[in-house]
């Protein structure tokens, strides 16, 4: 495998995870380099200028790092095709899954520590963020490793998706290609099942599986351990949260028992009692917060002691990001990417404005989940929009590679059927129905994953008044 005096390169480091490890590699005191088929990409410039400052050597994804570096092995993720230059160049030096390569540096990494993996269709990414702030802002030492840029974190020469700290180690472990079956951890957070790349029987299959690996306890939904109680290793500390806020308690440990907004902020109570401030609004907000407190209260650290701090905690940036207004319409920029969180995105944009339309535009990250959660999407579709509301489907971004093309965003919008739905030609028409057809209390949400040329799109549509 490797340790801390090896050499290592990785082939997409531009990719949110593995931009990530390379910085975690860095930290363990590995000699790290990297290669991404977009490294002259205006929109990448400056987080490769980051990792070059923390030491990460750069490199095009063709191959031309074999003359420069010798690693001891190749990290690569489950969107590097097999044709892969970097391969050609290297055929003999060993490769390894990013999956087992984070597992492996975590266990050196925080050897000593306490590892926290957060899981989950929809969330993980913000209760990642919310633990490791929470418990920095607690006072303790806590690293964070997530599949978003936390805004608490990055300063300096760091982006903000790696923190360091060692007591205790947070990190998201993704479902989406089951590398979660890889990690071995004291604690777990497992908030939801929902259609994204597998249908909710094998995903709670995965969850299943996933506990086996888990060695003290796990948080997770009451919907979710119902779904996987059967797999609960014996004498094994589990703690439930509510996925609904409701006045009422249930038989959940925590449960989100009141929402609103105070003066421009979203606030919540949990259990009827400890008030805390969110990052952003939303419901969902609210519930992944409880999620992390409920986490904390499992680690031993007091909730109530630490609510306080929550008017402190950021959360991942393009988590519901105000990016400024056009005339009097707002403009949001979001990460949602699958049926769960974009309707939760809507129903938050809906509330905060009630008279006006919300117009959202969403990019795919790829063809294959589209097709995957097409009839899903259309279904939430259906019972999330309003008659006034607008839902534009962009075609799916393309990262390089294989990929069938298909099904194609006006294919997916013609089989809905939906009258307020339609798939425009591309970004130029979306702007221009911006320029003629938004209104004073209006929201336009730009919502997508994986293309991290979105923000600044979401950026370019405000006139500079927030």
């Amino acid at each position: 495998m490797f340790d801390g005096n090896s050499s290592i390169h990785l082939v997409g480091v531009g990719g949110i995870g593995m931009s990530g490890l390379a910085q975690l590699l860095r930290a363990l005191g590995c000699r790290v380099s990297g290669s991404d088929r977009d490294m002259s990409s205006p929109e990448n410039l400056r987080l490769f200028a980051l990792l070059e400052k923390q030491g990460i050597r750069l490199f095009p994804q063709d191959g031309s790092f074999a003359g420069a570096v010798s690693p001891d092995c190749i990290v690569y993720s489950t969107a590097v095709e097999e044709g892969n230059p970097d391969f050609a160049a290297a055929p003999d030096i060993p490769r390894i899954h990013r999956a087992a390569a984070l597992e492996r540096a975590i266990g050196l990494y925080a050897a000593d520590g306490v590892t926290v993996a957060v899981s989950g269709s929809a969330g993980k990414t913000s209760v990642t963020a919310y633990l490791a702030e929470m418990l920095n802002l607690a006072g303790l030492d806590a690293g964070c490793l997530d599949g978003g840029m936390v805004r608490s974190f990055a300063a300096g020469d760091f982006p903000g998706n790696f923190h360091s700290g060692r007591k205790y180690f947070v990190f998201e472990a993704d479902e989406s290609d089951k590398s979660l079956l890889d990690y071995s951890v004291d604690y777990a957070v497992i908030l939801n099942i929902g259609c994204d790349h597998y249908d909710e029987k094998e995903l709670a299959r995965v969850f299943g599986e996933f506990l086996k690996r888990v060695r003290k306890g796990v948080v997770m939904s009451g919907k979710v351990f119902e779904r996987v109680k059967d797999s609960v290793p014996p004498g094994m500390k589990v703690m439930t949260f509510s996925e609904e806020v409701s006045p009422v308690r249930g038989s959940d440990d925590f449960q989100v028992t009141e929402y609103g907004l105070s003066s421009g902020r979203a606030f919540a109570a949990v259990n009827g009692g400890a008030v805390f401030a969110l990052p952003q609004p939303g419901t969902h907000t609210a519930l992944n917060m409880t999620a992390a407190a409920a986490m904390l209260e499992m680690l031993g650290i007091k909730w109530s002691d630490v609510s306080a701090l929550s008017a402190q905690v950021r959360g991942a940036a393009r988590r519901f990001e105000f990016v400024g207004r056009r005339g009097g319409a707002a403009v949001y920029d979001d990460y949602a990417h699958n049926p769960q969180k974009l309707a939760c995105c809507l129903k938050t944009a809906q509330s905060l404005a009630p008279a006006g339309r919300v117009v959202m535009v969403w990019q795919p990250h790829g063809y294959r989940p589209l097709g995957f959660m097409r009839d899903e999407l259309g279904a939430e579709l259906r019972k999330t929009l309003r008659p006034q509301d607008v839902f534009m489907l962009l075609e799916p971004f393309y990262a390089g590679g294989s990929s069938s093309f298909s099904p194609h965003a006006s294919e997916v919008t013609a089989g809905w059927a939906i009258s307020n739905v339609f798939a425009p030609a591309g970004r130029n028409e979306v702007e221009i129905f911006v320029s003629t057809g938004l209104h004073s209390g209006d929201i336009l949400l730009i919502c997508g994953a994986r293309d991290n040329s979105l923000p600044g799109w979401a950026a370019n549509f405000s006139d500079g008044d927030r």
